[in-house]
């Protein structure tokens, strides 16, 4: 192990001096497909960036960032099955995380709860009493993605016009071991969360894995 560590160092500083405050950024431009993340405190005290040295990963990897939270809350037996949440919404980054929680319950012998927020406000469905149709097939995709991966997917919904306050209340009505969320990042001069995935990362007590790309 030491001659493998000794070998990537010197790649790494081949031509230059080995550059340890930047290793991380040089090294997510390698191609990678996703980068899991974890600081002491990934947010950082302005609303919706992340803290350094995690912006500037953020920044120069294009790909989606794994990013763990509560980390000091997980569970101390590391084997043990995980009981995972999923909100989907139908959005890219929602499957993203679906298909992110499905490999963590998949390597760790745990399950998933999908859980689905119908917006009263603009389902025409559930006004007349009626479940959506577009609702009921993302949950059957997650069924789904889950008997192909071998994992157990139980399914939940509710109706709010805020998802963010239907996963806070998932998260204190059952234990689960880790909330995955998916959420897609803003562009400005730098990328940053939304307000609302702000807000709900930073009100979540559990052990959180936020998808962002």
């Amino acid at each position: 192990m030491g001659s493998c560590r000794r070998s990537r160092l010197q790649s790494w500083s081949k031509g230059k001096p080995f550059d340890r405050d930047n290793a991380a950024e040089t090294e997510v431009t390698k191609g990678y497909s996703i980068v899991f993340a974890g600081i002491e405190q990934p947010i950082g005290s302005t609303a919706g960036y992340f803290a350094e040295p995690l912006q500037r990963l953020v920044d120069v990897f294009d790909g989606p960032l794994a990013v763990a939270l509560n980390g000091s809350r997980a569970a101390t037996e590391s084997a043990q099955p995980l009981r995972i949440l999923v909100p989907t919404g139908g959005t890219p980054d929602a499957h993203l995380a679906m298909e992110v929680g499905l490999s963590l319950a998949k390597a760790s012998g745990g399950t998933i709860t999908a859980l689905h927020v119908f917006d009263p406000l603009n389902d025409t469905q559930l006004l007349r009493g009626r479940v959506s149709p577009h609702g009921l097939s993302l949950l059957e995709d997650a069924r789904r993605l889950g008997k192909r991966a071998g994992v157990a997917v139980d399914t939940m919904t509710v109706a709010n016009s805020r998802p963010e306050v239907e996963i806070r209340r998932a998260a204190r009505r059952a234990h689960y071991d880790l909330i995955v969320i998916g959420t897609s990042l803003r562009q400005g001069e730098t990328k940053f969360l939304s307000p609302r995935s702000t807000s709900l990362a930073r009100s979540l007590r559990t052990p959180v894995l936020l998808v962002a790309r």
